[in-house]
């Protein structure tokens, strides 16, 4: 497939990143499609078959920082019909338009005037994160989600997770993501070119993909743990016997730090 490159100081072809995208899924659907599960499939297969449009849309929201986005933020010059490829996203159960969200994190995507007008019974004169607190704190969560998608429609990618595990298959790393693309179109990286046969994948099936899953996820979570001192002091006196009460604060440190 020859896609389209990049010039320097010049605007991306309109099809540049939705083919960046369609390369990555074709190339794991061929090379690794006997070990994926049924949801990685559909997943791909309905993102292969979404319009023009869709497909240009949805390729940027990947790119996108989220997990939640404005609605009223995107605009792409390659994408003609904003609401129609939005809803047929929406349709297609990849994207999810003012779905759950936490609300301080709703209130984190509102202009300092945009939230004095939600919620005008706090007042103003506050710091962008004293006035996130006194929202959260006087209103439900519920509440504060229906006065912000009323005048504020946000989205969110519908199960991300699908399409990052297609991402590793591809790099092989979870290090790289769709902007590698760009930065070897550019010629900041360059890789070598060579023939991938099945015998020379780098998952031969899919116990070898979730053993690499599941060591990311081990990492992440070993990365959390050092960023909660107490809580690995709480384990080690746990399992040396030498503290009886560690069991209930640790309880507490999982509930309150780890698993939240």
């Amino acid at each position: 497939m020859n896609l389209p490159k990049l010039a320097a100081r010049e605007p991306p072809p309109p099809d540049y990143y939705a083919d960046n995208l369609r390369q990555l899924l074709v190339h794991v659907q061929r090379h690794y499609g006997d070990l994926l599960a049924t949801d990685e499939r559909h997943f791909i297969d309905s993102v292969l078959a979404r319009s023009v449009g869709a497909g240009r849309l949805f390729a940027r929201l990947l790119s996108r920082k989220g997990p939640w986005i404005r609605v009223d933020r995107l605009r792409y010059q390659e994408v003609d019909d904003l609401d129609a490829a939005l809803a047929e996203l929406q349709a297609g159960g990849l994207v999810e338009v003012n779905g759950p969200a936490p609300a301080d994190a709703l209130l984190g995507l509102l202009t300092q005037p945009e939230r004095e007008l939600l919620f005008p019974a706090l007042g103003s004169g506050f710091s962008k994160q004293q006035m996130i607190a006194a929202c959260v704190s006087r209103y439900p969560d519920r509440a504060i989600a229906q006065q912000i998608a009323s005048h504020v429609p946000w989205l969110c990618v519908s199960r991300y997770q699908l399409f990052h595990r297609a991402q590793l298959l591809f790099f092989g790393d979870s290090r790289q993501d769709l902007t590698t693309f760009v930065l070897e179109d550019l010629g900041f990286l360059k890789f070598e070119t060579y023939a991938l046969s099945p015998d020379a994948r780098q998952f031969s099936d899919r116990a070898a993909f979730d053993r690499y899953l599941r060591l990311l996820e081990l990492a992440s979570l070993s990365r959390r743990v050092e960023e909660h001192q107490g809580m690995a002091e709480a384990v080690v006196a746990e399992l040396s016997g030498r503290d009886p009460d560690a069991q209930t604060r640790l309880e507490q440190r999982l509930h309150d730090g780890i698993l939240n």
